[in-house]
């Protein structure tokens, strides 16, 4: 395992254990928390912020990837799924067409940029990597988990 992938195991172990009440934790496999304690980096102490919402948190890519399957493989619906599933696919779309146009043919053999219009570029991708992470897909995906599962132990709780 790699070792972004190690951090990653460490940060949705803490999340999961913060987050999770015990009766929603223990929907997760055992094998797979199993699986994420032995991939876990045993040198990384990551800590969540109390002060600071679930979606907030600053967690790597690789975890909100792994809390997202998590959440799809044993918490939503099927309506949910179906939405995430056209998130995911969106967002595939949108990596999709920048590689086009990064590596379109025509773009490649055009590289008569003065420096200042490289700058430009460059400060212009920044700015749209900047808006990107405003949208915070995962974040929302997160405090919808937080909202499922309130919801789910109070229905248990009522009866």
């Amino acid at each position: 395992m790699t070792d972004s992938y190690s951090r990653a195991c460490t940060e949705v172990l803490v999340l999961l254990k913060y987050y999770l009440k015990d009766d929603d934790y223990n929907k997760i496999p055992k094998d797979v928390i199993a699986f994420y304690e032995k991939n876990k980096d045993i040198n990384y102490q990551y800590e969540v912020n109390s002060n600071v919402p679930l979606e907030e948190q600053e967690i790597s890519e690789k975890a909100n990837a792994i809390i997202i399957n998590i959440f799809r493989d044993y918490f939503a619906t099927e309506t949910q799924k179906e939405k995430l599933e056209n998130i995911l696919i969106n967002n595939d779309k949108i990596i999709e067409e920048r590689k086009r146009e990064k590596y379109n043919l025509d773009n490649l053999f055009k590289n008569n940029k003065t420096e200042e219009q490289i700058q430009e570029d460059q400060q212009s991708e920044n700015v749209q990597m900047i808006e990107y992470k405003e949208e915070n897909v995962f974040g929302k995906i997160l405090n919808k988990i937080r909202t499922i599962l309130d919801k789910l132990q109070k229905k248990i709780i009522k009866k």
